[in-house]
């Protein structure tokens, strides 16, 4: 173990990669780098064995035992690589930071006071703490410097109140405040109503700022204050997506893109929590390690499951191997059967409160409106204002044009004559017997379709620019492809080819719509 981090970290060499150039090698003062993925798994290995130091019972006559224990176990330190949590009581606080620096100055490392935070001390002049035993003036230190209070404490990305509980008013401040701010960002870079469209806008959003609202929501528990303030904030987001005013509903624009309501998204993402909590986790985490002892409605694991629309107890299965448990694709379908409840609940409110208009003229289904994909008709240049099909074969007469009257089953073309020729077209080269008859047959229709195809192209492109081979209408790729170079020199009238294309005559129609 010790050769493989020595392996790790020893003689790192850093480049910078800057508009596809690479610097020059060079070496850093220290092996372990900030940021680094390392840095957490070396610290992790640095310090094993400070949890067994911490486990290890007070004198009885010191330190009471804990009044709680959890499946028997006390609970008095969190670790995640290098962010490190101790909880303890007045009493066991300070004997708590004595060994964590006496295990620090046992293998050579500091902790850094400046960066620790002590929540619930009862000193500070403002905590509501539980610790009136540690007296006024009287402070936790490390190394005799310090630590100093707060009311609230960042860990993991969460906020926590003085209380030891997850701060839920903080966190959607703060969540609210990161996706506003990067949303701001991404409006510099075209995301706006004048930039990219409202589907790409709107999968951005859902790829990069969503994220950023949704960090926290599925371990929190919220009241309807707390749903409002999530939905206002993804509204925001939404309007300077779309560019509404401040006050424009985002209902239609939601709907049509396939957005659900930041509720829905608090609902979903609690229950795929729930079912990677009872189907996924190891048995030796934690939270399975506590899970037997949390069976009190008044513990949030329990509250969220009782709570959440979406999650049902048998969705865990049974069976030591969870053979019973909903796999991902059930667990999907019972997402999207929620949203489809949502929805109709939507459409059709309870009286005394009337549908809503602009939403009940969308699409009552879970899907991106084909409105925001599907390009608008081209309008024809005889001022039509859709080329559809139909009128493209009445308008460029394509009907008397491909009716040819030494075909005798030139009446069997009708509704659509390009389709009748298009399936008429040969899939192998033709036999020598058959060499002549093929090319002369043809050569009279194959050109006729080629005018026909371009006029198409043009009116449904009329911004391309159609240029050398687009407007060769000569067909020679195809009918050149109908004589063998073996035969070329045996058809009497047929000059001789350099080259053939046995790839079939697919070849021969690209080049048509390539515009």
């Amino acid at each position: 173990m010790l050769g493989l981090l020595q392996h790790l970290f020893d003689e790192v060499s850093v480049q910078v990669l800057v508009s596809g150039a690479v610097s020059a090698g060079f070496w850093p003062g220290t092996g372990v780098l900030q940021g680094s993925i390392l840095s957490p798994f070396l610290y992790s290995v640095y310090i094993n064995s400070l949890p067994a130091v911490l486990r290890a019972p007070f004198n009885p006559r010191v330190v009471e035992r804990p009044p709680r224990l959890y499946n028997g176990l006390w609970i008095n330190s969190l670790m995640y690589a290098d962010d490190v949590v101790l909880i303890g009581t007045a009493e066991s606080m300070p004997l708590l930071l004595a060994r964590v620096e006496a295990h620090s100055v046992s293998l050579g490392y500091r902790w850094n006071p400046l960066k620790s935070v002590v929540l619930n001390a009862g000193v500070g002049g403002g905590a509501t703490g539980v610790s009136p035993s540690l007296g006024a003036g009287v402070s936790l230190s490390l190394y005799g410097q310090a630590i100093p209070t707060a009311h609230s404490f960042t860990y993991l990305g969460l906020p926590f109140n003085v209380k030891g509980s997850l701060d839920t008013d903080l966190l959607l401040t703060r969540n609210s405040q990161s996706a506003l701010g990067a949303m701001r960002g991404l409006q510099s870079l075209g995301l706006h109503s004048a930039g990219f469209s409202k589907l790409l806008s709107a999968k951005l959003y859902a790829a990069f700022i969503r994220p950023k609202l949704e960090f926290g929501l599925s371990i929190s528990w919220f009241l309807k204050r707390h749903l409002k303030l999530l939905e206002k904030a993804q509204n925001q987001c939404l309007r300077l997506a779309f560019g509404g005013h401040r006050t424009s509903s985002v209902v239609v624009f939601r709907h049509l893109t396939n957005l659900p309501t930041m509720e829905e998204r608090v609902d979903i993402l609690t229950s795929k929590m729930l079912w990677r909590v009872h189907t996924q986790l190891p048995g030796d985490t934690l939270l399975m390690v506590l899970a037997p002892s949390l069976v009190s409605f008044k513990h949030r694991l329990n509250k969220l499951a009782v709570k959440n629309p979406i999650w049902d107890p048998t969705f865990a299965g049974g069976g030591a191997d969870n053979s019973l448990a909903l796999d991902r694709r059930g667990l999907a379908d019972k997402i999207k059967v929620y949203r489809l409840d949502s929805l109709q609940c939507r459409l059709h409110p309870a009286p005394p409160v009337s549908p809503p208009v602009l939403l009940s003229a969308c699409r009552p289904s879970l899907m991106v409106d084909p409105i925001l994909y599907l390009p608008m008709p081209a309008p024809c240049r005889c001022g039509a204002p859709h080329a559809s099909r139909n009128h493209l074969l009445e308008c460029l007469g394509v009907v008397s044009k491909l009716l040819f009257t030494d075909d005798p089953l030139g009446a069997g073309y009708l509704p659509n004559p390009l389709d009748f020729w298009l399936n008429r077209l040969p899939r192998m080269q033709p036999s020598a017997s058959k060499l002549v008859s093929s090319r002369s047959f043809w050569s009279v229709r194959w050109p006729v379709m080629l005018q026909i195809f371009l006029d198409i192209d043009m009116i449904c492109h009329p911004d391309a620019e159609f240029t050398g081979k687009a407007l060769d209408l000569s067909g020679s790729a195809f009918l050149d492809w109908l004589t063998p170079v073996s035969s070329a020199t045996s058809v009497s009238g047929t000059p001789s080819i350099s080259s053939s294309d046995s790839a079939g005559i697919t070849v021969a129609i690209p080049h048509l719509l390539s515009h």
